[in-house]
């Protein structure tokens, strides 16, 4: 429900997701041992099969509208 808040309203976005784009290659990294600090963050995202971050947030977005989309009028949402 927080992600739609700042995703769907158009908040300054730049910021947040170059953090959490940050955390994922550090993640990546953690992941794949076998690659050099200096490897160029979309392919150790692809070696280690992770979605890019400004991907991952979209879909998760249209996935919770869809879900809130599909509730039943009589929902306590």
């Amino acid at each position: 429900m927080g992600l739609r808040l700042w995703y769907l309203q158009r908040a300054r976005l730049k910021g947040i997701i170059k953090g959490l784009s940050a955390i994922q290659r550090l993640a990546a990294l953690w992941i794949n041992q076998l690659v050099f600090r200096t490897s160029p963050t979309g392919g150790m995202e692809v070696l280690v099969g992770m979605v890019p971050m400004h991907i991952l947030l979209k879909r998760l977005a249209a996935h919770s509208c869809t879900c809130m989309a599909t509730l039943g009028h009589s929902h306590p949402i």
